[in-house]
């Protein structure tokens, strides 16, 4: 099948010729359209290309290449055969695939495809009045996902700590078991996983279970373990040491998972008048923990346990972990209250029992 090319001038004459002499017959404007031909046989493109009356021809030795996901350096994939002496080839997606025109080969170089989705674009190839298209694909690269670390270790008092995730896929998603999202809170930002881990205050330590998935890789799996309150003692004792520094009380409460609610230094509203530190206890048992201070010796005066729990406080695992911390327990004829005395740590301790209001136990300084 041969094409009919006209030039610009050929087609002006052509339609002239039809509108002075639309009356007339096909074959008679026919004939001008071939004189007006005739006419520019001379005429050149600008580009330098043959003469426009010479119909151009362009074939490739191919029109689809496929890439590794590699790096490409320039290579001539592709032959071209053409009567024309300038050829013209253009990228529709020059970020990544470029090519050129030489000795009648194209020349094809491309970047690395990193991610794990293969990509397409097409190359534009002109060639005077013809023009072809070649598809180029590229491989994606082997998808992978890397989560570090997977084991993670928290303290009963709660963290807030970042995992690195890197991937080369499109989207990577994470999902929180279900029984775990009550104390742990999972962001994602940017390449890393924010997991914010809340204090615990059970008696056992916990795990939880996080899933970081890519669509094509297997899901890995994050192990959180966090410990339990006062190393899984039920009952958090306060820090038994008659001169220890405020800061040494705030750090020792704040590694048991307790709060500070108030801190009166100068002026002193308490009830004995004189400094104090309360803490918002970790303990499932006990509501508060109050540290009296003497200024003058820098020592304690008392230290204040209330609890809302008097069934707790009389039951024989409460006293069995006095006994264990050193104290000598002894019960009172007729009460429920009892008290104790640990000659190695230097306190003696009183326990009162108040089942309609709060108990308390506390702690005081032999000697005091």
């Amino acid at each position: 099948m041969y094409k009919l090319v006209l030039s610009d001038f050929t087609m002006f004459v052509v339609l002239k010729t039809k509108m002075n002499f639309k009356m007339k017959g096909v074959i008679k404007l026919c004939a001008i359209a071939l004189f007006a031909a005739v006419v520019c046989g001379g005429c050149t493109m600008q580009d330098g290309s043959k003469s426009v009356t010479e119909r151009a021809t362009l074939e490739l030795s191919q029109y689809a290449v496929e890439l590794s996901n590699e790096a490409q350096a320039a290579t001539p994939l592709v032959t071209v055969e053409t009567n024309q002496d300038v050829v013209k080839v253009q990228s529709l997606a020059p970020d990544w695939v470029e090519a050129k025109y030489l000795n009648k080969k194209i020349y094809i170089s491309a970047k690395p495809n990193l991610s794990g989705v293969k990509r397409t674009t097409n190359l534009l190839v002109f060639a005077g009045t013809e023009f072809d298209i070649i598809k180029v694909t590229q491989k994606g690269s082997t998808l992978f996902l890397k989560v570090s670390p997977t084991e993670i270790s928290v303290p009963a008092n709660g963290e807030t700590l970042l995992i690195d995730v890197k991937s080369n896929g499109e989207d990577w998603k994470f999902e929180v078991e279900e029984q775990s999202e009550e104390w742990l809170s999972v962001t994602r930002i940017n390449d890393f996983l924010q997991i914010m881990v809340a204090p615990n205050t059970a008696s056992h330590q916990r795990r939880g279970h996080i899933y970081v998935e890519l669509r094509g890789t297997s899901p890995v799996e994050i192990n959180v373990a966090q410990q339990a309150f006062n190393n899984g003692a039920r009952f958090g004792l306060p820090l038994l040491e008659k001169k220890p520094t405020k800061h040494a009380i705030i750090d020792y409460e704040k590694k048991q998972g307790s709060y500070v609610v108030k801190y009166d230094d100068e002026n002193y509203g308490s009830p004995l008048d004189i400094p104090y530190i309360v803490f918002l206890y970790a303990s499932p048992v006990f509501k508060s923990v109050t540290y009296y201070i003497v200024e003058a010796t820098k020592s304690i005066h008392q230290i204040e346990m209330v609890s809302n729990d008097a069934k707790t406080l009389m039951s024989d695992e409460f006293i069995q972990t006095l006994i264990d911390k050193g104290f000598e327990i002894k019960k009172k004829k007729g009460s429920q209250n009892y008290e104790g005395v640990s000659q190695q740590l230097g306190f003696k301790v009183v326990v009162e029992i108040k089942e309609l209001k709060e108990s308390k136990v506390i702690f005081t300084p032999l000697g005091a």
